[in-house]
């Protein structure tokens, strides 16, 4: 079974339709916690959306335009799911980010009951 670790990245695949055109990051250490992974999608940016971690093309090969973290859309998935997923072919592995940008963002932090993603989204931008 294939396991993904923080700061890889992949595509889900959307009912219908391709890959969807979102490149989705693991933004928790499954290896942590592997009933609580935090993954976040990349989105274009405008000037409406979050801007608490912005993009530039040349940060991973998938970004084309200035493009920003979409944390309102972050999910909670388990390990468990990412790798059957993985391993069945419903989600394509991509380019990780490099460690240089993933170690910009500070560590997730996670409460005993749930996560809160008000949290992540203070503690999770870009140095």
């Amino acid at each position: 079974m294939i396991q993904l670790k923080g700061g890889e990245t992949f595509l889900i695949p959307e009912p219908g339709s391709s890959l969807d055109s979102h490149l989705w990051i693991v933004l928790s250490e499954p290896s942590i916690d592997p009933e609580n992974v935090l993954i976040v999608n990349l989105t274009t940016w405008a000037e409406y959306k979050d801007q608490a971690c912005l993009l530039q093309p040349g940060d991973h090969p998938f970004v084309k335009q200035r493009t920003c973290v979409n944390y309102a859309d972050a999910k909670v998935v388990t390990a468990h799911q990412l790798e059957t997923f993985l391993d069945r072919g419903q989600i394509e592995h991509q380019t990780p980010l490099t460690s240089s940008f993933f170690g910009g963002f500070e560590k997730v932090q996670r409460s005993q009951h749930a996560w809160h993603l008000h949290t992540h989204k203070s503690c999770l931008i870009r140095n």
